[in-house]
């Protein structure tokens, strides 16, 4: 039987869904602020991110790069943004634009971002990012 037949999850302040989203916004936050303690607590240590270009890192490459500027944020602003929660995995989908500032090269990027997320050590942590070009 269905709770709420026809319609769309609610996603309760509070919720599972809730949290991961605010661990989405810390990691972008982190991404800008070059906060590599917390880039730290938020990957996991399986990290898998995938560039739109096929570049794969893990997590210690990834975050020298962001350390070193090699991929600098200026700003980041999300939109169209899901997110599923089943069990202590969370799936994001979300369309995203930023600022950068690549080696001290201006410019900005648009992305189709899939993330998922791992519920370790009673907070969310990512697992795997991949991004497309839109």
């Amino acid at each position: 039987m269905e709770l709420n037949p026809g319609k769309k999850p609610v996603v309760v302040p509070g919720s599972r869904e809730d949290e991961v989203s605010s661990a989405v916004d810390k990691f972008h936050s982190a991404l800008i602020e070059v906060n590599d303690k917390l880039l730290e607590e938020l990957l996991c240590k399986e990290l898998s991110y995938g560039h739109s270009n096929g570049l794969v890192e893990d997590k210690r490459s990834f975050i020298t790069k962001i350390k070193n500027r090699n991929s600098a944020f200026t700003s980041i602003k999300i939109s169209r943004q899901k997110i599923i929660v089943t069990g202590e995995t969370a799936v994001v989908r979300h369309h995203f634009l930023a600022g950068t500032n690549d080696k001290n090269l201006p410019g900005k990027v648009e992305l189709f971002i899939l993330q998922v997320w791992q519920w370790q050590n009673r907070r969310w942590k990512l697992l795997a990012r991949q991004a497309l070009r839109s």
